[in-house]
């Protein structure tokens, strides 16, 4: 965030109580080049899940609204809770970004921990907290969101039958794919 552009934004569009982004830069992201990590919490979660479902004709001000509703929620979190959370090396830092980088490219492939583990050299243990450290979610939840992510734009935008789809995506069967996409989005993909 440019800080200097966005202060005046923000206060002419919340009135009520004063953002100050220099403050909450200072607060979250000068202990360490990488920020600050924190739990998930249930309102963190509600607000970073809810921008996956938006329309495309409200994108761009819903987007708006979900930033003011980040910075109104950091803006009351203590930071002293976190600062004792674990830190991670930049080293595995920087293997967890490629990891996320591989499945976010490679979803469609059979794709275990034990794999990714041995692929970028780095122990199973510190890959999986790691990442849930650095992401906020699991490997696994990860590669499923992967998946059910593009299997949506193929069921928009394509013609190929569902079980195509699934094998395009990396279920190798039907009914497993049905399920993990109704778990995802509540509806089955027919």
């Amino acid at each position: 965030v440019d800080v200097e552009k966005a202060q005046p934004i923000l206060d002419t569009l919340v009135t009520e109580t004063r953002i100050d982004l220099t403050q909450l830069a200072n607060r979250f992201c000068e202990q360490s080049e990488f920020g600050m990590m924190m739990e998930e919490t249930e309102s963190v979660r509600q607000i970073f899940s809810s921008l996956y479902k938006v329309p495309d004709q409200i994108k761009g001000h819903y987007f708006k609204l979900k930033v003011i509703e980040i910075f109104l929620l950091l803006s009351i979190i203590s930071t002293t809770n976190h600062e004792k959370r674990s830190s991670y090396r930049k080293q595995q830092v920087d293997i967890v970004k490629a990891v996320n980088e591989y499945i976010s490219t490679q979803f469609m492939k059979r794709i275990t921990i034990d794999s990714l583990s041995d692929q970028f050299d780095i122990p199973t243990s510190t890959l999986k907290r790691c990442f849930k450290g650095v992401y906020g979610t699991t490997i696994h939840h990860y590669l499923k969101e992967c998946r059910i992510n593009a299997a949506k734009h193929l069921l928009q935008e394509s013609d190929q039958s569902i079980l195509e789809i699934a094998n395009a995506v990396g279920y190798e069967n039907g009914s497993k794919f049905t399920s993990a996409f109704k778990e995802a989005t509540g509806v089955t993909p027919s």
